[in-house]
C-alpha cells in the first residue's frame, strides 16, 4: 500500500467509483480499514 501511496488518498476518493461499481464493493471501508491498520502498525 505505501508503494502504491496510501498516504495521499482518502476513503472519499472512491466514492464515484463505489457508486458506480456494478458488484457494489464497499471500497470506502476496504481503504479505510487499509489507513486504520498502517496508522496502528505505525504507532
Amino acid at each position: 500500500m505505501e508503494q502504491l501511496g496510501i498516504y495521499e488518498v482518502s476513503p472519499e476518493d472512491f466514492a464515484l467509483a463505489e457508486f458506480v461499481d456494478s458488484s457494489k464493493l464497499e471500497l470506502q471501508r476496504i481503504v479505510r480499514q487499509g489507513l486504520n491498520m498502517l496508522r496502528k502498525e505505525n504507532a
